[in-house]
């Protein structure tokens, strides 16, 4: 034995072996003091840190050191500190690789189906498995989601395991559709993110780093997402593509409005997140879930961020429990009323139900240092980011919605009635906008009804460009859509004084496509005396006879200032006034109703062109002034008589009138303006070899060539309007003939070669008319005489025999002795109760001129 064996002393033995608590005591002492064992704790000590060491230094070495053993060191508040430990949590084992690989490449091939069924959505002829739709949605949506939320899992594995933190990789869970029930509400894919461990029971080592690492997964969702959307907005277009059903609009936040405007105006950015590049889709379903996971659901990383912000112990507090359940059930009432996005309802009431039912305890992170304070600067600026992100980046109520009236076209939101200044300069200046999202041309059709020539009023249809179109006109208001609105410009010069100031309207016709919309703007000269509109008012019922034979009509004089009495008076010989009484004018109110009745045949005897019958109303002020307003009447004026059975035109024979003449269009309505759709008439159906059009199924019709010998059946209801619509592609007004519709039969004039159907109420200026019979039953023609003059001295013999079907029969009216100056003839026919009736009427026009109107006029 050497001399330096010698000085060795002895090693002391411990006769007993140390149980597994000595064991653990031995090393707790070595980095604390330790008082006692800590009450109820299985393994835990009283503890105070040793002179000059640092309370949670000690305490992380000390976890540390216990980690190689098995166990975890909790440093927590007791009398005054209290060291705990527990076992290292391996028993909650990550699942293995190969499913964690079959669960990614499943969401990876779920969001590719996804966001091929969002590119077909947007495309009408494309199908779900066509080679540009897979590469589309692989490329832009399916590709970048998955690699997003890879990366994303990764940086949060990384962040923990900094801290000793093990939260392994998540698992994505997506959708292969876009969910719907009636109407879409989630074309995200992503339904879901999971942790492969309860986040909950894994040790953290303080408050700040579980409040980091609580961050990471949102704020990196949200950034991804916001790269991606605002890439994806620069790929989406400005133009609707080709849709099969309405958009689904994604509400884009603010954050994403805020960055976007300094490249994309608002409106534009509004337009397209009706249909948003799958890029940028993906961005929207990555900044959801990010702010989603902001929201403080037990289980949520946004619950772990408030646990860290006020401390385990403020969280089990009953005042913060109780506000958080008040608050989403607060959360998923609002959402349920206001709004009808279900997953915001769904997500309230899981954070209500799982704050309600689950252990408080069991949603506390486990902290290995309770003891160590989150800094209030720290607290401060991680608490001020999620509040920020979660109101920046909130993606509003109503996230997801169809865009309404996708498929509509222009609104014609105009006035009714526009007030234009006597002897000035007058404007009127109208947008057209479009209510649906494809643009298209616009042409506009516009007239005055009736027309006022010395108005000078011209149209405009780019502001921008001197072409005015003096009116009746139609011009091209260019391109409208979404973001370019059209605009017309009328303007007028009026004249101070004079029949002209009589209110008319303005009539438009805007053809966009197949589709048109009229409007009509009553203009209304602002002028002391005028009639309140340019019609006389029928009144009565215009498809009896009993209203037609002795017509009454009735217009109002507005009087906007003081003005003198006067006398009311009509030019035509078979009109007087009879409202009011004496014909006396007499301004007491605001307005004065005026009402005259003409006597038999004074309909037939009105001055007709294309616009209507004209019946001038003149006013003579006892001031001397005298004002004639010409006033028309605003109903049609020819009667089309609709047969039982119809009308039946065959093609070899020639008792057809020029206006059913191969290619025409015919449009059935109850009154308002037709023909309003140019060129959307087809041709009708054929049964048994017989083309028969049933008005009251199909609204307009073509009619088809005829020549070859083929038959048209016309089955017309008891009443209503029967249009023909001009086809002419330079004429204006559309509708170059129409006629009312009234019971009675199928009989047809030739009237100086002429061919009419449409006769009821027309004057016949020759006295020579045949009558054909295209019905199936005889047809006889009654005789009524009317007027001041004796029959037999206005008309000489009349033969008019009784059609047999399929046959022509002559109709002769004689003249009687009476002068045409003196005795004012007028022949029509009519129907009464069904019945065709020849109508002769006579009155004398010089009744002060004994004899003129025949023997013993004016006698008794």
């Amino acid at each position: 034995m050497s001399s330096d064996d010698a000085a060795l002393k002895p090693l002391k033995v411990h006769r007993h072996s140390w149980s597994q608590r000595e064991f653990l005591t031995v090393i707790v002492e070595r980095y604390f003091i330790v008082y006692e064992e800590a009450s109820g704790i299985h393994y835990g000590w009283d503890v105070r840190p040793r002179k000059g060491e640092n309370l949670h230094r000690q305490a992380e070495e000390l976890d540390q050191h216990l980690t190689r053993l098995g166990w975890r060191a909790s440093l927590r508040e007791g009398d005054p500190w209290s060291i705990s430990l527990i076992p290292e949590p391996y028993d909650i084992p990550a699942l293995p690789r190969r499913l964690q690989y079959a669960a990614w490449l499943l969401t990876f091939l779920f969001s590719w189906a996804s966001g091929a069924a969002w590119v077909t959505h947007q495309n009408a002829e494309a199908q779900l498995l066509d080679a540009w739709v897979l590469e589309r949605a692989f490329a832009s949506f399916a590709l970048p989601l998955t690699g997003a939320l890879l990366l994303v899992s990764s940086i949060r594995k990384r962040v923990a395991a900094r801290f000793s933190v093990d939260t392994d990789h998540l698992l994505p869970v997506a959708v292969p559709f876009i969910i719907q029930t009636s109407t879409p509400f989630w074309p995200f894919s992503l339904v879901g993110l999971l942790n492969q461990r309860s986040l909950e029971q894994l040790p953290w080592p303080n408050r700040l780093r579980l409040a980091q690492v609580s961050l990471v997964l949102p704020l990196t969702l949200l950034t991804l997402g916001l790269l991606y959307t605002l890439a994806g907005l620069l790929f989406t277009p400005t133009t609707a593509p080709a849709l099969r059903e309405a958009p689904i609009q994604i509400q884009l936040n603010a954050l994403v409005q805020l960055l976007s405007l300094s490249f994309i105006p608002l409106d534009v950015l509004a337009l397209r997140s009706a249909w948003l590049h799958p890029l940028a889709l993906a961005g929207q379903t990555l900044m959801l879930f990010g702010w989603l996971l902001l929201i403080p659901v037990p289980g949520f990383p946004g619950h772990r961020l408030l646990t860290a912000l006020l401390g385990p112990e403020r969280m089990l507090e009953q005042a913060v429990q109780l506000s958080l359940l008040g608050l989403f059930m607060l959360a998923a009432m609002f959402a349920l009323v206001i709004s009808d996005f279900i997953p915001w309802f769904i997500v309230f009431a899981l954070g209500a139900w799982r704050t309600f039912n689950q252990d408080v305890g069991q949603n506390m992170p486990l902290l290995l240092d309770e003891v160590a304070p989150l800094e209030p600067p720290a607290q401060m600026r991680l608490a001020a980011l999620a509040v920020f992100a979660l109101l920046i980046a909130f993606p509003g109520m109503q996230t997801v919605a169809p865009v309404a009236d996708w498929d509509e076209g222009v609104a014609l939101d105009w006035p009714d009635e526009v007030d234009w200044t006597a002897g000035e300069q007058n404007s009127l200046q109208l947008r057209i906008d479009l209510i649906g999202v494809h643009g298209r041309e616009v042409l506009v059709s516009a007239w005055l009804s009736p027309p006022r020539d010395g108005w000078n009023v011209t149209l405009t249809c780019d502001p921008g460009s001197s072409a005015n179109h003096p009116l009746p006109t139609t011009c091209s208001a260019g391109h409208v859509d979404p973001l370019n609105d059209g605009e017309l410009l009328f303007e007028a010069a009026l004249p101070s004084d004079g029949s002209e100031l009589t209110p008319t309207d303005l009539v438009l016709l805007v053809r966009e496509g197949m589709q048109v919309r009229s409007h009509t703007i009553r203009l209304v000269p602002a002028t002391d005396l005028r009639p309140s509109g340019p019609d006389w008012k029928f009144e009565g019922d215009w498809g009896t006879y009993a209203a037609r034979s002795r017509p009454l009509l009735c217009s109002n004089i507005s009087i906007s200032a003081d003005s003198t009495p006067g006398n009311l008076s009509l030019a035509h010989p078979l009109w007087t006034v009879v409202t009011p009484p004496d014909s006396v004018f007499n301004p007491v109110s605001d307005s004065h109703m005026v009402c005259v009745r003409g006597v038999e045949g004074a309909l037939v005897a009105l001055e007709r062109d294309v616009h209507g019958a004209l019946l001038p109303l003149t006013l003579t002020l006892d001031d001397g002034s005298v004002f004639t307003w010409p006033l028309r009447l605003d109903v049609p004026l020819a009667l089309l008589p609709s047969p039982a059975l119809g009308w039946h035109a065959h093609g070899e024979q020639m008792w057809i009138p020029a206006w059913l003449h191969p290619g025409a269009e015919l449009e059935l309505s109850e009154g308002e303006l037709v023909c309003a759709r140019t060129g959307a008439a087809r041709e009708p159906g054929i049964e048994d070899g017989v083309y028969v059009w049933e008005a009251h199924k199909q609204a307009m019709m073509r009619v088809p060539d005829l020549a070859g010998g083929a038959n048209l059946s016309l089955l017309l209801p008891a009443d209503g309007v029967l249009a023909v619509c001009d086809d002419d592609a330079d004429a204006v007004l559309p509708v170059s003939q129409y006629f009312s519709l009234v019971p009675g039969p199928a009989l047809a004039l030739g009237v100086g070669g002429e061919i009419e159907w449409g006769w009821v109420g027309i004057a016949l200026p020759d006295k020579d008319v045949e009558l054909f019979n295209l019905g199936e039953e005889n047809i006889t023609v009654q005789v009524r005489y009317s007027g001041d003059v004796r029959s037999d001295f206005a008309w000489g013999d009349v033969l008019v025999p009784t059609v047999h079907p399929g046959e022509v029969e002559p109709m002769t009216i004689g003249v009687g002795p009476a002068t045409e100056d003196a005795v004012l003839r007028l022949a029509w026919l009519d129907i009464d109760n069904g019945a065709a009736v020849l109508n002769l009427a006579a009155h004398c026009l010089t009744p002060e001129a004994g004899g003129a109107c025949g023997p013993g006029f004016g006698e008794g």
